[in-house]
């Protein structure tokens, strides 16, 4: 599995984890690995749900994603993230 680009941040009492790719996020007041634990869930939610609905490749098309022999490949940092923003992006292995 490839790693997904995740942020994470710490604001005040909560921690916030948030994939650009898939403009998901997940959230937890205990740690950063909960709100990883919850990035994953909301990550599960948005396959099952355009899996489901046969939307999956609507979804990706319309987050940026581009087909390219029968494959997606995900946006480019310079069209999601803007340049400013980058260092705080890292790369996270979520299995």
């Amino acid at each position: 599995v490839a790693p997904l680009l995740v942020v994470l941040k710490k604001k005040d009492r909560y921690w916030t984890a948030f994939n650009p790719h898939f403009r998901a996020l997940g959230y937890s007041k205990k740690s950063e690995e909960d709100a990883v634990k919850d990035l994953t869930e909301s990550l599960d939610v948005f396959f099952d749900v355009h899996l489901q609905r046969g939307t999956l490749d609507r979804a990706l098309l319309e987050f940026g994603w581009k087909k390219e022999n029968n494959k997606f490949q995900p946006p480019t940092l310079g069209n999601i993230i803007p340049s400013n923003s980058r260092k705080e992006y890292l790369p996270y292995a979520m299995a």
